[in-house]
């Protein structure tokens, strides 16, 4: 890795900071230390792509930039997501083998009411 290159890591790591300390300032959800980690490595994951697959510029400055104001609602928008479908999942699931165990009882009930007018 060249100097040239760790440079402009550390610059769009500071662009992605600034962004964050951005939202601080206006905003009134902090991360927990957990969180600010986990943003960080998603901001890594980030900045690798921009500096990948952007030129040098105004474009991935911005994309850099916007990165720390905007990734926190990204991944509690993609939680939260999850977390309301997974229940909706749970639901669903719960119904149907709440329906077939009710099937299964009026089986058993109905085979054993006919076992038991035979005897």
């Amino acid at each position: 890795m060249s100097l040239h290159e760790v440079s402009d890591w550390a610059a769009s790591a500071v662009l992605t900071t600034i962004g964050y300390f951005t939202r601080l300032v206006f905003g009134s959800d902090k991360l927990t230390t957990t969180q600010l980690i986990a943003f960080y490595l998603f901001c890594g994951g980030v900045l690798w792509i921009t500096n990948t697959f952007l030129n040098p510029g105004i474009i991935r400055s911005s994309v850099q930039l916007s990165a720390g104001l905007v990734i926190p609602n990204l991944i509690k928008g993609i939680i939260s997501g999850a977390k309301s479908s997974e229940k909706k999942v749970t639901k669903t699931v719960e119904k149907a083998v709440d329906n077939i165990s009710h099937k299964v009882d009026d089986i058993s009930d109905a085979v054993k009411g006919k076992k038991s007018k035979t005897n």
